[in-house]
């Protein structure tokens, strides 16, 4: 067994689900590793609606007692996912309070996946109201920019700093947040977008999906 790093955090989705493929590390040291993080940073930030500590613990472990770990590609990767899509247990809030949906008994199908892989969704994080704005606040906090946190830079967050190293965002952002606005593969982290024909927008099951 290799020696573990001082911390997960930073660390590509692909080293993270390789080394707890192959034991090097376990789903609950990274995704504490990230919690931990989150904690320390999101106090100022406010990148995050939600952060799913217990739950993502309690997830984490599950993973880490699987015996098909191989199969798994994303085992134990920490995954934030963008607050218009569904995950169980939680509301949907659109970034908005009018918009905000009831707490979803289900998530959505990308969610599901996303489980499915080995992944554990340690929260959801901010977004404009309805998807319209650039900048990202509400009554209940404004999102900063690491980089610069006065008022000037509020920016979407999560995805500037090294944590999570995955994150899902629906496709409604009005600038084109995952895809034109820097380069990720130089900020080590991967997002995806529900966009027509990839990724699908229910959370219905169809038959035969992986």
């Amino acid at each position: 067994m290799l020696d573990e790093p001082s911390t997960w955090v930073g660390a590509t989705a692909r080293d993270i689900a390789r080394a707890v493929r192959r034991g090097d590390a376990t789903a609950t040291q990274v995704v504490a590793d990230h919690l931990d993080y989150i904690q320390a940073q999101d106090a100022t930030l406010n990148a995050f609606r939600v952060v799913r500590a217990a739950a993502a613990i309690t997830e984490a472990e599950a993973v880490d007692e699987q015996e098909d770990l191989a199969n798994l590609p994303l085992a134990g990767v920490p995954v934030a996912v963008k607050e218009n899509t569904s995950v169980a247990g939680l509301p949907t809030w659109y970034g908005s309070a009018a918009a905000r949906a009831g707490v979803a008994d289900a998530d959505h199908e990308v969610v599901r996946r996303l489980r499915g892989a080995g992944a554990v969704v340690v929260g959801t994080t901010r977004m404009p109201e309805l998807g319209l704005w650039a900048l990202t606040d509400d009554e209940t906090a404004v999102t900063r920019n690491p980089w610069r946190t006065d008022p000037r830079a509020a920016r979407p967050a999560a995805r500037r700093l090294r944590w999570p190293p995955d994150w899902y965002r629906s496709h409604t952002a009005t600038t084109g947040s995952a895809r034109s606005a820097f380069r990720p593969r130089a900020a080590g982290w991967s997002g995806s977008s529900r966009a027509a024909g990839w990724c699908p927008r229910t959370c219905r099951s169809r038959t035969g999906s992986a």
